[in-house]
């Protein structure tokens, strides 16, 4: 039990927000002599011109009416004028703020709530590392580089008594070096009396952690509950009561 020190994977503290002109009208030509066909000649330069005139302004206005038919078709007023208001309301509204309990993570008859979205549960990533855990969630994407972490190990009691445990436990805890241990007052883990110990210091890597850890036994398995972060860290402190105040047993 606790062969494995979570007093080794220290956190790192993360550092860090678019007209139409008409034509003037025409004089008729003056009277000419009868002999002459000048005046035919003339008058009949004078109705072409009329009859070209003619078309011109009939081309003009049927150009127009086209013009004016194609603009009217074009500006008329559609029958559904669309709306900035959507036709109907979402019925599920997105939000920034974690839901409350957060994700559940079940262990060996044991389960608790991850405090928030920025947590994860990396128990399979920390296992295949050579850390046995019977769980492991962290703040971060993985256990070396996290803010914080809580590890959790379960093995069988063997008959032995939570008092039998202890010595063993609190010797495990240490034999990777660091800090001495300093016991705590006794805690109370969803109605299952635990020890508690706590520890400051610098770690293997050179790194200032910050480590309390609980002792209990359930239906004859002994876990050890590791709470690890940077001294100091309220938002840590205050994730770990999170998953203390929702920790369960489930049988």
């Amino acid at each position: 039990m606790s062969h494995q020190d979570p007093y080794g994977n220290p956190p790192q503290q993360p550092y860090g927000g678019g007209q139409a002109f008409g034509s003037a009208p025409g004089y008729p030509a003056p009277p000419q002599p009868p002999r002459k066909r000048t005046g035919l000649i003339i008058g009949a330069i004078v109705a072409a011109i009329v009859v070209v005139a003619g078309l011109v302004i009939g081309g003009i206005v049927l150009l127009g009416d086209d013009d004016d038919k194609n603009t009217s078709s074009a500006t008329d007023d559609p029958t559904d004028e669309p709306t900035d208001e959507p036709s109907e309301e979402p019925t599920d509204e997105p939000t920034d703020e974690p839901t409350d309990g957060g994700t559940e993570v079940l262990g060996t008859n044991y389960t608790y709530a991850l405090p928030g979205p920025e947590w994860q549960d990396l128990t399979a990533d920390i296992t295949a590392g050579g850390t046995a855990v019977d769980s492991g969630v962290v703040w971060g994407d993985s256990l070396e580089a996290g803010r914080a972490n809580v590890l959790v190990e379960a093995a069988s009691a063997e008959g032995a008594t939570l008092e039998e445990q202890r010595d063993a436990w609190e010797a495990n805890l240490t034999s990777g070096g660091g800090p001495e241990l300093e016991r705590l007052p006794d805690v109370n883990i969803d109605g299952e009396t635990g020890y508690a110990v706590q520890r400051q210091g610098t770690n293997a890597s050179g790194s200032e952690i910050f480590q309390t850890v609980y002792l209990t036994i359930h239906q004859e398995i002994v876990y050890s509950i590791a709470f690890t972060s940077a001294p100091a860290d309220d938002e840590a402190e205050a994730g770990f009561e999170a998953i203390k105040n929702s920790w369960a047993w489930v049988s």
